[in-house]
C-alpha cells in the first residue's frame, strides 16, 4: 500500500486501486510506503448461558443466642450492666475518674447520680452510660 502525500502539504493525491504511485509532471509529491492494517483476531468462543434461573435454598442463618432486648451499645462494668444514656458531652473538671473498663478510664461527676458513668469517646467527650435494673 503506498500513499501519496504532496510535498507542499497542500492535498492528499489517494490511493489508487492498483496501489501503484500516480505522478503528475509538475506536481512534487513523495511516496509513503505504508504497513497494511492487522488481520482481526478470530471471535472468542461462544459460551452456553442458560435463560432460566438457577434455583437457590433459602439461607438459614444460626446464631448462638437470641436477642433478649434492643438495649444498644452496652458493656458491664463493677457487676452491673450499663447501657447508653445519651449524647457525649465535654469532659471538664466535675468529672472524677472512679475506675477503669479494659484500659480505658471510668468517670463520675462530682455530687452526680450514682447511676450514671461516663466513658470517653472522642476527644476531649464523655459518653454518659446509666445503670440497667
Amino acid at each position: 500500500m503506498t500513499i501519496i502525500l504532496h510535498t507542499e502539504c497542500r492535498s492528499v493525491l489517494g490511493i489508487l486501486d492498483d496501489l501503484e504511485l500516480q505522478l503528475r509532471p509538475n506536481d512534487r509529491t513523495v511516496a509513503i510506503p505504508v504497513a497494511a492494517p492487522p488481520t482481526p483476531a478470530a471471535p472468542a468462543p461462544a459460551i452456553a448461558v442458560s435463560d432460566t434461573p438457577s434455583r437457590r435454598e433459602p439461607a438459614i442463618i444460626l446464631s448462638p443466642y437470641l436477642p433478649e432486648n434492643n438495649d444498644g451499645i452496652w458493656f458491664r462494668f463493677a457487676n452491673q450492666r450499663w447501657v447508653n444514656a445519651g449524647r457525649a458531652e465535654p469532659q471538664t473538671d466535675a468529672f472524677n475518674q472512679v475506675g477503669t473498663y479494659s484500659g480505658f478510664p471510668v468517670y463520675r461527676r462530682d455530687r452526680g447520680n450514682m447511676d450514671l458513668i461516663y466513658l470517653p469517646s472522642g476527644k476531649g467527650l464523655l459518653t454518659p452510660y446509666r445503670r440497667k435494673s
